[in-house]
């Protein structure tokens, strides 16, 4: 797997999002609740995963929730699909060992796949949760925080309270809490990683914040022309977008070395893209001179064209290997 030769290993952070789509006769578009705009919308949406490492970000899965096909044997809830692309992910032998995700996510049954697997995993949570502390049930919003307890942070800028504590939720056990107090109310966050300290826990929930912006750049890049009606190619252009998006990533941390000042998204990439692209066309031109042209004009006109056919035409074909072809390209 490309990824694992670039990180050793990562955070996979799980989401979802909507594709917005107009059009009524759109096959797998239904209407979802927009938190964002609190108003129903129309379109796809789609159960998401990244994965965050030490020198990139990967989007991993582009998953439509069907949410009319309730009634058919193979309906997946959000959870079901995360829970199955996951169990992907670790067939496959991507390599990461912490899950982080929302509070829509802190399920029991997420938690229980997350710890039969092994992983490590912190999500925030509702203020309303019940939880077992010093031997009292209370809610998270009616937790007692004494200010002489707590730690004072500074993140992105300001200043948040910080409480560490041990609580038991049924059916889940004993976690540790993390509670920030800051500008915008209190948060809650949740791991199974009791050793952890409220740095660590608060720096790799922070991780989650890719995700909303590779939701942010999709949907600006590309896929709001997306005017597919068929589900299934949908879910293919999905998938292609993803790895796509990925491939991106891998060829701009390895060109690293030689554009350090590249920025770490997608617009500043796909410029490089195109200059690398202009790079390669030259010096086709100056290899091969007119022939070369006439091929990149070939293989524009006729993108679905056989290489293979091009090469001939140039007269490049040999039935000496594939590897004396791809040389002289």
């Amino acid at each position: 797997m490309a990824i694992n030769e670039i990180e050793e290993d990562g955070i996979l952070v799980i989401d979802d999002t909507i594709i917005e789509r107009k059009g009524k006769n759109i096959e797998y578009a239904d209407l979802f609740f927009d938190h964002n705009k609190k108003e129903y919308v129309r379109g796809y949406q789609v159960a998401t995963s990244l994965l965050v490492g030490k020198y990139g970000k990967y989007p991993i899965t582009f998953t439509i929730y069907k949410k009319f096909d309730r009634n058919d044997p193979e309906f997946k809830t959000k959870i079901e699909i995360q829970k199955r692309n996951i169990e992907e992910m670790i067939e496959n032998g991507l390599n990461f060992t912490t899950v982080v995700g929302d509070s829509w996510y802190f399920t029991k049954e997420i938690v229980e796949f997350l710890n039969d697997k092994g992983k490590s995993w912190i999500f925030t949570s509702k203020g309303n949760r019940k939880v077992k502390y010093q031997g009292r049930w209370t809610s998270l919003d009616d937790l007692y925080l004494p200010y002489r307890e707590s730690q004072l942070f500074t993140i992105d800028g300001q200043v948040y309270s910080v409480w560490e504590k041990e609580v038991y939720i049924k059916e889940m056990g004993k976690l540790k809490l993390v509670v920030t107090e800051g500008a915008n109310g209190k948060k809650y966050y949740i791991t199974n990683e009791e050793k952890w300290n409220s740095k660590d826990i608060i720096g790799r929930f922070l991780n989650r914040w890719s995700i909303e912006v590779m939701h942010k750049e999709m949907k600006g890049n590309g896929l709001k022309r997306m005017f597919l009606r068929n589900g299934k190619k949908v879910e293919m252009d999905l998938c292609l977008y993803a790895i796509g998006r990925t491939l991106l990533e891998i060829s701009t941390i390895i060109s690293k070395a030689s554009y350090k000042e590249l920025e770490n998204t997608i617009e500043p990439q796909k410029r490089w893209t195109g200059i690398e692209f202009i790079k390669s066309a030259f010096k086709g031109i100056i290899k091969y001179g007119v022939d070369a042209i006439d091929a990149m004009i070939s293989a524009i006109e006729n993108p679905y064209k056989s290489t293979v056919k091009i090469l001939k035409s140039l007269g490049l074909f040999t039935s000496n290997s594939l590897d004396k072809i791809n040389a002289k390209l």
